[in-house]
């Protein structure tokens, strides 16, 4: 019997979660559900998958040697908005080529719009806001800013927020400050 087998194949593994899906969001009719993956469970690379009418596939997101870093969709999860490299794109759960949206450094927190028409990321210290089609690329906060520029566009500012009946929005969890604050800050989010 190998001893050392195990103990390889643990780490190659990273303790057997390389291919176990994550991250989950549910469309509203519940047709589609899309998820975070690696390729196998000896390849790290994060790829976005779509299950929908029964058969699950990845969603063609050109990628790194890392893959899919994180992502998020509009309320109806058809649009997803995720990094890969620092790069921001865009892709369609209903088809299409996958657009890399143009940005003025790395990306983190891809947040789109409700109706998939904005998406709202941080890069650099900034909170910005770009159209779905790429285009109108303009910062709405600087880190420690007030955000009136946001309100505009009609996004707020806060704490990330967990779904309704979820206790880990709480005032323990944002160390007792309040969700609906308005000053940027890295680690917070978006809320449209």
């Amino acid at each position: 019997m190998d001893t050392d087998a195990f103990p390889r194949q643990f780490a190659r593994t990273r303790r057997f979660l390389l291919g176990v899906p994550k991250e989950f969001t549910v469309s509203p009719d519940g047709e589609r559900v899309l998820f975070l993956r690696s390729v196998s469970g000896t390849d790290p690379r994060t790829l976005l998958w779509l299950y929908q009418d029964g058969e699950e596939r990845p969603l063609p997101v050109p990628g790194t040697a890392a893959g899919v870093a994180g992502y998020a969709t509009d309320r109806e999860a058809r649009l997803a908005a995720c990094t890969v490299g620092g790069e921001l794109w865009a892709v369609r759960t209903d088809g299409g080529e996958p657009r890399r949206l143009p940005t003025p450094g790395p990306v983190t927190d891809p947040r789109p719009s409700p109706d998939g028409t904005l998406i709202a990321y941080a890069s650099a210290g900034t909170l910005r806001v770009i159209r779905a089609d790429g285009t109108q690329d303009r910062p709405l906060a600087e880190e420690g800013e007030e955000g009136e520029k946001g309100e505009e566009a009609g996004v707020t500012f806060g704490w990330p927020t967990s779904p309704p009946g979820s206790r880990s929005a709480g005032p323990a969890a944002t160390g007792g400050r309040p969700t609906g604050s308005r000053c940027w800050s890295p680690g917070w989010t978006a809320r449209w």
